[in-house]
């Protein structure tokens, strides 16, 4: 079985040295996030070094950032899949954890059923 890591739970104070953590700990791939406004060929290039020299691979990209709400992010989200495409790795887009607007959106703790409550009494 293989593993990957998120960097940004590995140590080092930069890509290299997480990706070298990662690798360190026995995982084959790493897992990273890219953000609005990051340029996208000096992140493709720090990506690829980094991960070459410590053997690992790219597995995951995580597109984040609340600025992926906004209006108008649609060409940057085209220009981020092409790149994470030629690092070779998969997206993975989903919501970001951010304040509930309005509250609450769903009932954090729902109630157990009658049944489900006699149980543990």
């Amino acid at each position: 079985m293989r593993f990957a890591c998120l960097n940004t739970v590995a140590p080092g104070a930069d890509l290299a040295a997480q990706c070298a953590a990662i690798a360190a700990a026995g995982c084959a791939g790493v897992e990273t996030l890219l953000f609005p406004g990051t340029p996208l060929e000096s992140w493709q290039e720090l990506l690829k070094t980094a991960t070459a020299d410590a053997g690992i691979r790219p597995a995951v990209v995580i597109l984040g950032g609340l600025a992926l709400y906004a209006p108008g992010q649609e060409l940057w989200l085209g220009e981020a899949l092409q790149a994470v495409a030629e690092v070779g790795a998969a997206v993975l887009m989903t919501p970001e954890y951010r304040p509930q607007d309005p509250l609450p959106l769903f009932p954090p703790y729902p109630l157990p059923d009658p049944a489900a409550a006699a149980q543990v009494e």
